[in-house]
């Protein structure tokens, strides 16, 4: 009868070998079906036995896995490289001896190539194989047998039977047996009469063999000069399991020596194995223990046709009845690791937008002051190539400017002071005039962030400049009031005081004129007193100013004044100690981090908002922050200075749009 051999590597897929062992016996029948050369006495050959195994079959099977390439001795030699390996014994033995072998491949494994298999194993590389996947075992083990039956079926139309010929001697002999034939015959039924009577043999009466175990019916068997013929096994829970429950020939008959005794052995009842591949891990706990059985081993896979925690295969197969210490072992679903992405060099929204993408989520992002340019990242954590779960966080630290020192420019005059903040990296920012008799036009008095504040490369520096009016004694303050701003300064400076900070606000009158100032008439001031001045905004411009804020005070950016905490402000300086002094949001208002440089109504009315307080320290100091009012208008101010010691006057320049 033609056989089936199953060739595979147990640590590579002993599993699914088991299941296909189990699905081919149910279609061909036990006895057509080998797996694994086991049981190698001492002493024997066992290339030879190896030899004798597989030829005895018309084809050889080869299971290949992901591991049955590359599967290691401890040495670290691949497996395959050693000659005396049994599975390339297996399959070396069936293609040198023309077996059809037909590989298998289960795990996803690819083909091996011809360059990665020892010499005798190189035509293996060139035989068709079958993909067997565990989502499609039934219908993938359904086209293997065809391909199987289809196979044997040729084995056995390539072996016709025998034909005999007659030789001419047989030819010319035949015609002398037809006279002597009576004769011979009946001297043959003399002779046979006679020996039958001297030699018939004597008839051995068999044994009681129930209840005895089966070691000792084997001993009563032989004793008799009888021969063991076929053990069979009786579930039942009659009997311990091994003892013997029924016997054929029945005890008490006499019968020939050498007559073969079959046998009806007690086992264990069996359980029929659930099927639990699809189930959950939990469910399939679960129908074990309803069927009385036990998960034993859980390997885990990746899968990406599978949701996390589903079982993928087990052994032994469903429906095959086992004994109640068996235990079940599973191949569950895990999702597939997540290779984390370089995303050093990058900027900041890149690498965000890089992990996001990769399934992965940005963790701390801490900064670092570095030459690099700002916001570059520097380093990660973990590093790139590592391997993580879905949706695990990354940390980095992202690139800042090296703080600055403000270099002293008091006493310096406008221009050297300009020279020296732009040698450090710095610019000028708002420059104020006031009157001094202690020191000359256009020297700077003071200015803001102090000298030795670490800022920022590029941060502004604001200064107070003695204005180049001569000093004299109280005028009168001209009324600037329905003037547009131009013109107003204009005779400002003829009246010899200096034009001071300009605010705008959106009421009636014409946009870009002056509405009110401080001081105002009939108010007189001394030469170079500076005027501040108050104007009709110009539409898109709602309102725009500046504000000197205590810590504890708050502002609102709709209107051209400080409150005390109420439902109109929008922003609030809450200090909690020296080092924390935070920008906090009020009553609706929204506001986001920007940049160095204003990023104006569009790209304010664009930013991601939030409700978030933000640290306010000597970092901040020079950035532009974007706002939503809480009456709704988009708007945009800057932490140019905080004066004084902790906690200090914040003091801002803030615009906002209709």
């Amino acid at each position: 009868m033609a056989g089936i051999f199953i060739s595979y590597r147990r640590e590579d897929t002993a599993g699914h070998a088991g299941r296909l062992f189990d699905r081919l016996t149910q279609h061909f029948g036990k006895v057509r079906i080998f797996m694994d050369v086991s049981d190698i006495e001492p002493g024997t050959d066992f290339v030879e036995a190896i030899d004798k195994a597989v030829g005895s079959c018309e084809i050889l099977i080869v299971v290949i896995g992901r591991e049955w390439l590359t599967c290691r001795e401890p040495g670290g030699q691949r497996r395959l490289e050693n000659p005396n390996d049994f599975i390339r014994l297996e399959a070396a033995t069936a293609l040198k001896r023309s077996i059809r072998v037909i590989p298998v491949l289960v795990q996803g494994a690819r083909m091996p190539k011809s360059a990665e298999l020892p010499a005798d194993l190189e035509k293996l590389s060139r035989r068709q194989g079958i993909e067997i996947s565990d989502t499609r075992w039934d219908s993938d083990t359904g086209q293997l047998i065809k391909a199987l039956e289809a196979a044997l079926a040729q084995e056995s139309e390539a072996k016709p039977a025998p034909k005999l010929e007659e030789r001419p001697s047989q030819l010319q002999t035949k015609d002398k047996r037809k006279v002597f034939a009576p004769l011979v015959a009946i001297a043959s039924v003399v002779v046979l009469a006679i020996g039958g009577w001297l030699l018939w043999p004597k008839k051995v009466e068999v044994p009681r063999l129930t209840g005895s175990s089966l070691e000792t019916a084997k001993a009563l068997i032989e004793d008799r000069g009888l021969l063991l013929g076929i053990v069979s096994e009786r579930e039942t829970e009659r009997g311990s399991p091994g003892a013997v429950l029924a016997q054929q020939p029945p005890a008490g008959n006499r019968v020939e020596k050498k007559t073969a005794v079959d046998l009806v052995v007690a086992s264990a009842p069996k359980i029929a194995v659930p099927d639990v591949i699809g189930k959950t891990f939990e469910e399939a706990k679960a129908a074990m223990k309803n069927a009385g059985l036990d998960v034993g081993k859980s390997v885990r896979q990746e899968s990406t046709e599978k949701a996390p925690g589903v079982v993928l295969a087990q052994q032994p197969a469903a429906a095959s009845r086992v004994e109640r210490t068996t235990k079940v072992d599973l191949v569950v679903a895990v999702a597939p690791k997540i290779i984390v992405p370089q995303i050093v060099g990058k900027t900041s929204t890149d690498a965000e937008g890089a992990l996001r993408q990769a399934g992965l989520v940005s963790g701390m992002k801490t900064t670092r002051e570095s030459s690099e340019a700002s916001g570059i990242v520097l380093s990660q954590r973990p590093a790139a190539g590592q391997a993580l779960d879905r949706g695990a966080r990354v940390d980095f630290v992202v690139a800042i400017p090296a703080a600055i020192a403000v270099p002293n420019v008091v006493n310096l005059p406008i221009d050297g002071a300009r020279l020296a903040l732009e040698k450090a990296g710095l610019a000028v920012g708002n420059i104020r005039e006031t009157s001094s008799n202690a020191s000359s036009a256009g020297t700077v008095l003071s200015q803001g962030p102090n000298a030795g504040t670490k800022i920022k490369p590029g941060t502004r520096v604001d200064l107070l400049v003695v204005a180049k009016f001569p000093s004299s004694g109280e005028i009168d303050v001209p009324d600037l009031r329905k003037l547009p701003l131009d013109a107003a300064r204009t005779k400002l400076k003829e009246a010899q005081l200096a034009p001071g900070r300009t605010q705008y606000r959106s009421v009636e009158g014409t946009p870009g004129t002056v509405y009110a100032q401080r001081p105002a008439p009939p108010a007189k001031a001394k030469t170079g007193t500076s005027v501040e001045l108050f104007a009709v905004a110009v539409p898109p411009l709602y309102a725009a100013g500046y504000y000197d804020v205590a810590g504890g005070r708050s502002v609102d950016l709709d209107v051209l004044r400080t409150k005390e905490l109420n439902v109109e402000v929008d922003i609030g300086f809450k200090v909690e100690s020296a080092a924390q002094r935070y920008i906090e949001v009020l009553n609706g208002a929204v506001i986001a981090i920007g940049g160095k440089r204003p990023a104006g109504r569009e790209a304010c009315a664009a930013a991601r908002l939030s409700n978030k307080r933000i640290l306010v320290d000597e970092a901040l100091v020079g950035t532009y922050i974007c706002a939503r009012t809480n009456r709704g208008r988009h708007s945009e101010f800057l932490l140019y200075e905080i004066a004084g010691s902790s906690p200090g006057t914040f003091r801002i320049r803030f615009v906002t749009w209709q």
